[in-house]
């Protein structure tokens, strides 16, 4: 199929306009020479049909999926990346001769996010916690294992989630999975990946720090851990495990990260990681 003239990329889920990807996709298209856009196609589920029509007519060249679409839209794939299958959550579809690939560059993204911050994978052979129960923290748990973490502990404000999560990762991963209350899933912890969505409302911010306070102080004294919030730069969730002196950081290295590899599903162009990140932080 010949290459478009002009690519139609775009982001569908909610809320998402608070989203740097147009940013960092608009970004890539100019590194790259292309000409095109990417949109923010903000959906709820009755919505998502006819977005996904578009796609496979081909008015739409390639959609990056966030919360709450990533297992939902898993279904209406027609075929999956064996890493999205694992992980049983897409945040990348491609269009393919009318037909929707389903992608997970989430796992590559975070994996690449946290060696890259901590290259000596300190977490390694240890407890880890994973803070949510949807498609993030699917790919969190597959990224987990991928680097050595000893066990995983999910927890999520559902318990029945968590539990339903845990169950799952046990029998498609080869590592001990188990789901605890949230208290006692962030004791001991090495790392933890917060992988909710839980400081992007602006007026829950100073709570959610005060929470992470209080959660962060529970787990190992060199715990490590990763917000998967980007914006802002430094989430609150983050702010309040740096309260609780533990290192930490959001989630802007594996956004740029898992951007980079969709861009390159999509268009076979690979831009710097260096120049998406230049591009994001001149906007925080």
């Amino acid at each position: 199929m010949s290459e478009p003239a002009f690519w139609n990329l775009g982001l569908v889920g909610s809320p998402i306009s608070h989203s740097r990807s147009p940013i960092i996709h608009g970004a890539a298209l100019k590194a790259s020479g292309l000409s095109g856009e990417y949109l923010l196609y903000e959906r709820d589920t009755d919505g998502l049909d006819e977005l996904l029509d578009t796609l496979r007519g081909g008015v739409i060249h390639g959609l990056n999926v966030t919360i709450p679409h990533k297992e939902t839209l898993l279904r209406h794939c027609d075929e999956l990346d064996p890493l999205a299958e694992l992980v049983g959550a897409v945040n990348t579809l491609v269009v393919r001769d009318g037909r929707i690939v389903g992608f997970n560059t989430d796992v590559q993204g975070l994996e690449t996010a946290l060696l890259s911050q901590w290259p000596s994978s300190p977490w390694r052979s240890k407890r880890c916690t994973v803070y949510g129960a949807g498609g993030a923290a699917r790919a969190a748990c597959v990224a987990l294992r991928n680097i050595g973490a000893g066990e995983i502990v999910i927890t999520n404000r559902t318990r029945k989630r968590a539990q339903e999560l845990a169950r799952l990762m046990s029998q498609r991963l080869d590592i001990r999975c188990t789901a605890s209350n949230t208290h006692d899933a962030f004791r001991d912890s090495s790392l933890v990946i917060q992988a909710t969505s839980l400081g992007v409302n602006n007026r829950e911010q100073e709570n959610v720090a005060q929470r992470a306070k209080e959660l962060m102080v529970l787990t190992d004294p060199a715990c490590l851990l990763m917000d998967l919030v980007y914006s802002p730069a430094l989430p609150p969730f983050a702010v309040g495990a740096r309260a609780a002196e533990r290192q930490a950081v959001g989630g802007l290295g594996m956004l740029v990260y898992q951007a980079q590899r969709a861009f390159q599903l999509w268009t076979g162009k690979v831009v710097t990681t260096s120049l998406l990140e230049e591009v994001v932080l001149a906007t925080t």
